[in-house]
């Protein structure tokens, strides 16, 4: 039977492994990859990255993946799966086929914004996910050393510090996250065990290496002292204003409010174990009624106030910003207690305290970040999939799950996922062969008329949105040069 179950979880993963493959293949280059595609990315190698950012192997990948169609294509597949597989490894759920589809089918109900940011595009997709591939592995063998105690073979911990090293070349929020994440583990050890990892220490100080590397950048100083509309380290008004603000309008939005779906999933099952828990029930009503209410408001304060009146748009309300924070730090009290009082396993409590402690990393790094984009919280959106999934775990040991629900779910999502993309992908090719065609039949007309492409909040501008994109789209596109166009909306009459 194990041999049986083995084999599905293989199959499973070679599937979800020709899903992304496929949808990597029907992703258009867009935006900066197109940038990449021209001589920018000779001019940019000559200096060694010095006038752009540390960034180093996201920037080589991407250069290599925008060159080389097979091989962008197989990486998109496998970092894509490989996030799905490690999340089955935290998780601890490696050997059971339902997680892994519920996992698939989690990562594909991204919030549009991150998808966009992240899977939307190759420029975007080399540097969040490939970054938080690594940041999973890194989790999960702290995790696995810390608490399970489990010994790894020589080969996982030599990927490890390799990953220690190299990781920390994607972003600079993450390169933090990382070295926060070592020392917290080593310090955790110590403390709670009196005992020295050298494991943990001898990677933390592979960490540093590499954040030095990275901030050893000449840019960053450009940016820090002289400014610059690319990245800031702070807004105009200081470090204190851009921590103000991250505190009160950025986090709220890309940690709770943007993903209120799957947190609301997480409060129902935690809810449930409440309700199953002894050390609840014997609490006061009062007490019951003041972790519930947490539960609640947050949900109905997304519903009838936060979406309906556009409160993520309207950051100068200062009242609006201090309700963000009580809304959000209530909700995260409850989370907080009723992990406590719900879950008996001493290990998966500390398991799941430890992935919150990680998020709040993730997100207070970001006060090195401006502006924060979307996908800065693939991570955040990640270790919720997860937490999701182990208290799932300990829901069905009370109740019994429809895997064949699991099934279908997971089928119906990957089917309307790929016909869209099949879609966009026709569409893309239509425009193109329909601007070559005006530019034959008119060849001096000055401005020419295509439409936008169909779902493209769930790509980053696959539109050129200025002079220099649309000459790089040109490029790409054996277009003549100074080809101007303009962009309708999808589906006018137009074009």
């Amino acid at each position: 039977m194990k041999t049986i179950q083995l084999h599905k979880t293989t199959l499973i993963l070679i599937a979800i492994l020709l899903f992304y493959t496929f949808m990597g293949i029907l992703l258009p280059l867009m935006h900066d990859d197109l940038q990449w595609f021209s001589n920018y990315n000779t001019d940019i190698l000559k200096v060694g990255f010095a006038s752009l950012n540390g960034r180093y192997i996201g920037n080589i990948f991407e250069i290599i993946a925008v060159h080389v169609s097979w091989l962008r294509w197989l990486s998109y597949g496998l970092i894509s799966m490989g996030i799905i597989w490690m999340i089955m490894h935290i998780t601890r759920c490696k050997a059971w086929t339902s997680y892994y589809l519920l996992a698939f089918s989690l990562m594909l109900i991204l919030p549009s914004a991150i998808y966009a940011d992240t899977y939307g595009w190759f420029a975007g997709f080399y540097n969040y996910a490939t970054s938080t591939l690594i940041s999973l592995f890194i989790i999960y063998y702290c995790i696995n050393a810390i608490i399970y105690k489990e010994k790894q073979p020589v080969s996982v911990t030599v990927l490890f510090y390799v990953l220690c090293f190299f990781g920390q070349l994607f972003m600079e929020n993450v390169t933090l996250f990382h070295c926060i994440i070592l020392i917290l583990a080593f310090l955790y050890e110590f403390t709670a065990n009196r005992t020295l990892n050298y494991k943990l220490l001898f990677s933390f100080m592979i960490a540093t290496i590499g954040t030095i590397i990275m901030f050893s950048n000449p840019n960053y100083r450009k940016i820090l002292f002289e400014g610059s509309e690319y990245q800031q380290v702070s807004n105009n008004q200081g470090i204190f204003s851009k921590f103000a603000e991250m505190i009160s309008t950025s986090l709220p939005y890309g940690v709770i409010f943007s993903q209120v779906i799957i947190l609301s999933m997480i409060a129902a099952l935690i809810i449930y174990l409440l309700l199953r828990s002894d050390r609840y029930v014997h609490l006061t009503i009062l007490k019951r009624r003041i972790i519930m209410i947490g539960f609640i408001t947050l949900p109905l304060y997304y519903l009838l106030f936060y979406n309906q009146f556009l409160l993520n748009k309207n950051t100068d309300i200062g009242l609006v910003g201090f309700a963000n924070i009580i809304v959000c730090g209530y909700f995260a009290f409850s989370i907080f207690v009723g992990i406590y009082l719900s879950i008996n396993d001493r290990k998966t409590q500390i398991t799941l305290y430890s992935l919150l402690i990680a998020i709040s990393v993730s997100a207070s790094t970001l006060v090195i970040v401006t502006p924060i984009e979307p996908g800065n919280f693939l991570i955040v959106y990640t270790i919720h999939v997860i937490i999701l999934i182990i208290l799932l775990k300990e829901f069905r040991k009370y109740k019994s799950i429809n895997v064949n629900f699991i099934k279908v779910a997971s089928l119906v999502l990957a089917m309307i996922y790929l016909s869209a993309f099949i879609y966009v992908h026709y569409e893309h090719e239509k425009r193109v062969q329909l601007l070559k065609q005006q530019i034959k039949d008119h060849p001096r007309q000055e401005v020419y008329t295509v439409e936008s492409l169909p779902f493209e909040h769930y790509m980053h501008h696959p539109s050129p949105i200025n002079k220099n994109y649309q000459e790089w789209f040109n490029n790409y596109e054996e277009l003549p040069k100074m080809t101007k166009v303009k962009y309708i909306p999808f589906g006018s009459d137009d074009s």
